[in-house]
């Protein structure tokens, strides 16, 4: 046995037993009786002083040097041994006292460990089984760990008197055991795990919880619950629980009726982000839980009206938080279904609400927080607004608010937050707004608020300067009114904002000058952008700003014509923005020191100089040098995007990272395409158009940049062809087996599937079409034109561009007949297969381009999927009314047809006139035969035709006086015949060269037809014929009508004359009858005598 640890207070008590005890020697059984009374009174005393009691024990049990216990020392530093610490946060787990280890307690009488918080350690770590000793333990914390997908341990459930488990956020995986039902003194269990976790733990059912009687506060969140059918008849067991946390657990189903609500002590519930599949409206159980303050239902695909749901939550009288964001709820809230007055918090956002009613407002009197952004809400803010005067935050962004703010919003006087971006809010900010002094986020963003904002500034500084109800303010904290009709000047007295750190005024109208004065005291301003306005910065060169920005932003403002020095204190800048600055001076050295590593603009200035090579380290998100007039060799900058466009760099591209979006074109580079092209498996955008390269692709061409989305080489030197994806690659040949098609290769060898524009227009390539398209799904524009390019177009086309918008083949060699598959191209808008060789009848499926039938929405960009921005901007060569001209923004409206100098033959298929929205159309310079459609007048959006150099005959049909758009006409150098159609469009066709070559053509401008020649000649004929048969026709069905209409009309009138009618044709029913029964007697008679000689 252990020697006897006695602590120093209790001497005096101990020398008083062993004195009573010497004192009763003599007598044996009076004296033991005494000694053992006397020893009992101690012995109680020392129970009842706990801090001065005598303490003893054996070997399992003693305490060493205090109150800890030796085996559960021993124990926690078998726990420690198993815990990675790197934070040494466990440093004080040293020493015999255990009690005094960080996140050990003990009990004061007893000495066992009762407590151990175990939170945020490292990684790597494990329980190790020692922790089931601790047997005294009633707290065990180990969150927000990470035990790495381990299941939690068994043993867990050994811990008898645990009243307290956290292991949230821990890692833990697999199922939960069902030991922990063994807990049965637990009230607090937490389990729950962030949404994203990488970890998961799962419960098939979860009766063990039915074992824990005294259970009051449950987290499950982002367990796996969703084969615990019968969860809500469990937990329905524990009338004591107080908190339920059941968000992301997958549940099967919430059940919209419970037969007896168990659980009515429920404060707190939690179910959201459960998606119900069934899309019910809130569970009818929920109004009998009385109790509830806090209810959370976000994310659970509730489907209904809002006053619905309202009135079924209308018994829970206690409700302070309700959280019903992102499900689908519509309507309003009328004034007898909203009567909770104790609400402080309400979110509905992401929604369907329709409409924000006074009604609404007007029962909220207690509200401090409340959320609507994201809905469908029309209609004007209500006046009523400024009723709930405890409101503190309010969020209304991103519906379809209008009208004017409200004066009454001055009467918020704790507001803090204020969101009212992305609405249709018009008119001007409300004199009252400058009187929100609690105000730290402003955010109007995105609407059509006008006017000024000197007075709103001016209100705001006033609230920093003076003192209100006691209590002093610093003032705006994010102030953001981009994108809306403000105008006037910006007031001086916005640099009194000390604590601002985030002010965005761009995309307006406002105007004048800025001085020091506006950003004296911005000494926390983190974020300016002043972009898009008229605004001219008049600052010093000397100036030395009272802030240390993240952010400017000075788009289009005039900061020039130097560069701005006062930039160079800027030390934590990482985006700036001097695009349109009108600076017309050398980048200063210092500055490409600076570490701008998010996004730099410096474009469209007058910028002059080099690019130093020590760039090659720096690394930048985008970078924007392009129309300016640098020169030099490309800068070795690494960058996600690097737009050096409109420069004057020159010589070949130097090996860098591989950057997202390049774009290079129209500088003077020269050399070939690089071979470490090839590794960019990243790039999206490669644009290297209007250079002086030459040479041929790189042996992978295009084929590994597998994220390609857009390619521009065009006006270029190249030469050669494309290789071909499914023959090549890196390392040499690759054979596709016969028995796969070419589309199964798409998985045996990268090639560009994302790819959506490709232009390699006026170069020197050759061979045939590319075949590697036939994989590009995504393909919406095509250009090759002014190229060598020759053989068939693939008939494949049709079905494996699904997607093509565009295609110019223009001035190559291409032949043979153009194939019928082009037509099932349904969104193709823009056909140029000009000055080639093509031959053949026109397909009469020409006229099923759907693109050029119906009428196209102009909001969808041409490339999609993409952030390019205004970084690359797609361009197409149309020739049309006699010019080449360039098509951009309005790309996607324009729809044409050339198939001009080819050897095309026929005549000019009717169903042509089916494309209504063709605005140009061009079929000059082949054989065309026959004469113009005569519905071509059909195609009423035409601005431009050129029917010229044909064979075509007959005359011009009268329908074209229809083409009201029509600015440009060429029907020359045909056979066509009669009187040019006069009137309308035909008046301004006023030169003769756009008839000429045709000499049976007569009328304005060409010499006056003949006076015996009649208008239209062969269309009156045509006319005439068509007249004879209507005669016909007409005059054949009135003789029918008169005659027989006629003569029945007079049997059914006159009596006698029916009676006669009809007797006479019941006599030739007798006379026919009596014949046939003649005729049917003799035929027997003789079949008689035939059988007769027979028998």
């Amino acid at each position: 046995m252990q020697p006897i640890v006695v602590y120093p207070l209790h001497f005096n008590f101990f020398n008083l037993v062993s004195g009573l005890s010497l004192m009763a020697g003599g007598g044996c059984n009076g004296r033991s009786v005494t000694i053992k009374r006397v020893m009992l009174i101690g012995f109680l005393l020392c129970v009842g002083a706990n801090p001065f009691c005598l303490c003893l024990g054996s070997e399992g049990g003693s305490k060493v040097g205090g109150s800890c216990i030796e085996s559960e020392r021993r124990a926690l530093l078998a726990i420690k041994a198993d815990i990675y610490d790197p934070h040494e946060r466990l440093a004080s787990w040293m020493g015999p006292d255990c009690c005094q280890w960080r996140g050990v307690g003990c009990d004061n009488s007893s000495g066992h460990v009762v407590e151990l918080k175990l939170r945020l350690l490292g990684s790597s770590s494990k329980v190790n089984p020692s922790i089931s000793s601790l047997i005294h333990l009633r707290h065990l914390d180990l969150s927000m760990n990470n035990f790495s997908g381990a299941p939690i341990p068994e043993f867990i459930g050994s811990l008898m008197h645990l009243k307290y488990l956290n292991l949230s956020n821990s890692g833990f995986g697999g199922r939960i055991p069902r030991q922990i039902g063994n807990l049965s003194y637990l009230h607090s269990l937490d389990l729950g795990t962030k949404m994203d976790g990488s970890y998961a733990l799962q419960a098939n059912d979860l009766q063990w919880l039915s074992r824990i009687h005294s259970l009051r506060y449950l987290d499950l969140s982002s367990v796996n619950l969703s084969m615990a059918s019968n969860w809500l008849h469990e937990i329905n067991m524990h009338p004591s629980l107080s908190v339920l946390k059941l968000s992301n657990t997958g549940l099967p189903g919430i059940p919209s009726t419970l037969q007896h609500v168990n659980f009515t002590s429920l404060t707190m519930l939690d179910l959201s982000y459960n998606y119900v599949q069934s899309g019910l409206m809130i569970p009818e159980w929920l109004r009998n839980i009385s109790s509830l303050v806090q209810l959370h239902l976000s994310s659970c695909n509730f489907h209904g009206r809002l006053s619905i749901a309202v009135d079924m939550l209308g018994n829970l009288n206690r409700l302070k938080y309700l959280d019903f964001s992102s499900n689908q709820i519509t309507g309003d809230i009328s004034q007898s279904s909203w009567n909770n007055k104790r609400l402080e918090y309400l979110d509905l956002s992401y929604n369907q609400i329709t409409r924000l009613t006074a009604e609404m407002l007007g029962n909220l009197s207690q509200l401090r927080y409340l959320d609507l952004m994201f809905n469908k809400i029309s209609g004007e803010i209500p006046e009523n607004l400024g009723n709930i005067s405890h409101l503190m935050h309010l969020e209304l962004s991103n519906n379809g608010i209008g009208g004017e703010i409200p004066k009454s919003i001055g009467n918020l006087g704790h507001l803090q937050f204020l969101r009212l971006f992305y609405n249709n809010i018009t008119g001007q900010i409300p004199e009252s707004m400058s009187m929100l002094c609690s105000l730290q986020e402003l955010d109007l963003s995105y609407n059509r608020i006008g006017g000024e904002i000197t007075s709103l500034i001016q209100g705001f500084s006033k609230c920093i300067n003076n003192k209100l109800d006691g209590r002093s303010f610093s003032g705006l904290d994010f102030m953001a009114m981009s994108n809306n009709n403000f105008s006037g000047t910006i007031p001086e007295s916005l640099g009194q904002f000390s604590a601002l750190t985030y002010f965005d005024a761009s995309w307006n109208s406002f105007a004048g000058c800025l001085t020091e004065v506006h950003f004296s005291n911005l000494t926390s301003l983190d974020y300016l952008d002043l972009s898009y306005n008229t605004l001219k910065l008049n600052l010093s060169d000397s100036w030395i700003p009272s802030f240390n920005a993240r952010g400017i932003h000075m788009c289009s403002c005039h900061v020039g014509p130097k560069f701005p020095a006062w930039l160079r204190t800027q030390t934590e800048l990482n985006g700036l923005c001097l695009s349109e600055a009108g600076i017309s001076d050398k980048i200063p050295s210092w500055f490409w020191k600076m570490h701008i590593y998010n996004y730099l603009n410096v474009s469209h200035n007058c910028m002059e100089g080099r690019i130093p090579s020590s760039l090659g380290s720096r690394t930048y998100e985008s970078i924007d040098l392009s129309s300016n007039c640098l020169s030099g060799p490309i800068p070795n900058v690494n960058a996600d995007l690097m737009i050096l466009s409109n420069n004057s760099f020159s010589g070949p591209i130097f090996e860098i990272a591989g950057p997202r979006v390049l774009s290079l074109s129209h500088n003077h580079i020269n050399g070939s395409i690089p071979h470490f092209l090839c590794n960019w498996t990243s790039l999206e955008v490669l644009d290297l158009s209007n250079n002086e390269l030459s040479g041929r692709f790189p042996e992978c061409g295009i084929c590994n940049l597998t994220s390609l989305t857009v390619l521009d080489l065009s006006d270029n030197k190249l030469s050669g062809g494309f290789p071909d994806c499914w023959s090549k690659s890196q390392r040499g040949i690759l054979e596709v087996p016969k028995s796969k098609t070419v589309e199964d290769t798409s998985s045996m060898v990268p090639y560009p599937m994302k790819l959506q524009s490709l232009h390699v227009r006026n170069n020197s390539l050759s061979g045939e079409f590319p075949s590697f398209l036939r994989l590009c799904k995504q393909l919406v524009i095509l250009d090759l034109g002014e190229n060598g390019f020759s053989g068939n177009i693939p008939t494949w086309i049709g079905e494996s561009l699904p997607s093509l918008r565009v295609l110019r083949l223009r001035s190559n060699f291409f032949d043979g007949n153009i194939p019928m598959q082009i037509s099932s191209l349904s969104s193709l808008q823009v056909l140029d297969l000009a000055c080639n060789n093509f031959s053949g009848n026109l397909p009469s499926s020409f006229g099923n381009f759907t693109a050029m039938v119906e009428i196209r929405e102009g909001s969808k960009p041409m490339v999609s999927g993409i952030s390019t921005g205004s970084y690359y901007e797609e361009s197409i060569l149309i020739s049309a009314k006699g010019l080449d001209l360039p098509y951009t923004r309005v790309l996607l409206l324009v729809t044409s047809i050339d198939l001009s100098h080819n050897n095309l033959f026929g005549e000019i298929p009717d169903e042509v006139t089916n494309l209504h929205e063709l605005y140009f159309l061009n079929l000059s310079a082949n054989h065309f035969t026959g004469k113009i459609p005569r519905n071509m007048g059909d195609i009423r959006q035409l601005e431009s035709l050129d029917l010229s150099t044909n064979d075509l005959c007959g005359q011009i049909p009268q329908t074209m006086l229809a083409l009201n758009y029509l600015s440009k006409l060429n029907l020359s150098y045909n056979n066509l015949s009669g009187r040019i159609p006069s009137g309308y469009q035909f008046l301004t066709f006023n030169d003769p060269s756009i008839y000429i070559g045709n000499h049976n053509l007569c009328g304005q401008p060409l010499p006056d037809c003949p006076t015996h020649e009649p208008p239209h000649q062969e269309e009156e004929e045509v006319d005439e014929d068509d007249s004879d048969m209507i005669w016909i026709y007409a005059g054949s069905a009135l003789g029918f009508v008169m005659g027989f209409w006629g003569f029945l009309g007079l049997v059914m009138i006159k009596k006698d004359i029916s009676i006669s009618y009809l007797r006479f044709i019941d006599r030739i029913c007798d006379w026919i009858y009596s014949e046939l029964a003649i005729k049917f007697a003799k035929l027997k008679f003789l079949m008689g005598r035939e059988e007769q000689p027979q028998a």
